[in-house]
């Protein structure tokens, strides 16, 4: 049985790096107590363990914090995010603690040809057990005063890599009738705020996507 979960949480909404944005190069990678328990909550709905999981916006934060959760369980995974070098410091730090295998691919999921690449690789995993869309960004300011080009480069990663990585794996999982996917959406998909518009409208499209694909 293939089952689409979308996890939430108001951390998400309050703290920046739990949605797997940009962070200062001083900051540590490790995640929160909050994202670690958000991590470990959606993970509590597998009944059978995934011997794989591609995570995206896996860099820091939330996305981390999964990391380390299906390391800790020797699931062997597959890590996505823009930073290299914090991608490759945390998949060294996983392969010493647990031993597990470890593929780093740095990527900007709002170019449509990389997104095409890792759909292709998703697509081509023969038995992939988890897919984690995680990577986010956000944004302030109000609707007629941001510039169009976040405002495409926010669709791009919310609406538009989550729905092609989701149309990427759903296939196998749901021919093999295993599988899940976490759709990272946020406390703003159920509120509107003015400053907040299109940041609310698109981690709502998640929330809705999620639960259609659930049925």
């Amino acid at each position: 049985m293939t089952d689409v979960w979308n996890t939430k949480s108001r951390s998400y909404a309050k703290n920046a790096k739990h949605e797997g944005r940009e962070e200062p190069e001083t900051t540590r990678i490790y995640p929160s107590r909050s994202s670690r328990f958000a991590a470990f909550q959606s993970l509590r709905a597998f009944v059978v363990q995934p011997s794989s999981a591609l995570i995206t916006g896996a860099s820091s934060g939330l996305g981390a914090a999964f990391a380390r959760e299906l390391a800790q369980r020797s699931v062997d995974l597959i890590l996505v995010a823009r930073r290299e070098k914090r991608l490759r410091a945390l998949a060294s730090e996983l392969t010493d603690r647990w031993g597990v295998g470890i593929e780093v691919w740095p990527a900007d999921l709002t170019d449509a040809a990389i997104l095409e690449d890792i759909a292709g690789r998703i697509e081509a995993l023969p038995e992939l057990g988890l897919l984690v869309n995680n990577a986010g960004v956000g944004g302030a300011g109000f609707f007629i005063e941001e510039p169009p080009e976040a405002q495409q480069a926010m669709i791009a990663l919310h609406v538009t890599a989550t729905t092609r990585l989701c149309r990427a794996a759903l296939p196998g999982m749901t021919q093999r009738r295993a599988g899940g996917i976490i759709n990272v959406a946020s406390l703003a998909a159920f509120i509107t705020l003015p400053g907040s518009a299109l940041y609310c409208a698109t981690k709502a499209y998640i929330v809705s996507l999620s639960r259609t694909l659930a049925l």
